[in-house]
C-alpha cells in the first residue's frame, strides 16, 4: 500500500496512485485505510491515504502536487455511508459513487 505521513511515502506498489484519499477532521487515517483504502484496492485501485494532519484544501494541494489525478475526503459520513465524492482535478469534475464504482471513474 502507498501511505503519506507528513512528507515521506510507504510504498509496496511500484505504480503511481490513481487515487488520493485524504482524511476529514472527523476521521482518522487508520479508519480510512482499514476501510475504503483497503476496499478500493481489492477492486485494483491504486490508492495514496493520507494520515497527516493537514486541512482538506492542503490534502487536495498535496494530491495535485504529486500528480494524482483524483482526490476524495473520507468523513464520518462516507465511512458510514460507503460512498465517497470522487473529484477529478484536471476536470473539477465530481460525483458521489458506490466504493464499487469508483474504478470505474478513475479510469
Amino acid at each position: 500500500y502507498i501511505s503519506v505521513t507528513g512528507s515521506s511515502d510507504v510504498c509496496s506498489s511500484d505504480l503511481a496512485p490513481t487515487l488520493f484519499l485524504g482524511n476529514a477532521p472527523d476521521t482518522s487515517s487508520n479508519d480510512v485505510e482499514m476501510g475504503p483504502a483497503s476496499t478500493l484496492r481489492e477492486f485494483g485501485i491504486h490508492v495514496l491515504v493520507n494520515s497527516s494532519k493537514k486541512s482538506v484544501s492542503d490534502q487536495i494541494r498535496e494530491a495535485d502536487k504529486r500528480n494524482i489525478p483524483y482526490v476524495a475526503i473520507i468523513g464520518s459520513n462516507e465511512l458510514a455511508s460507503g460512498t465517497l465524492r470522487v473529484k477529478r482535478l484536471v476536470t473539477g469534475e465530481e460525483k458521489e459513487l458506490a466504493l464499487s464504482d469508483v474504478e470505474f471513474f478513475c479510469i
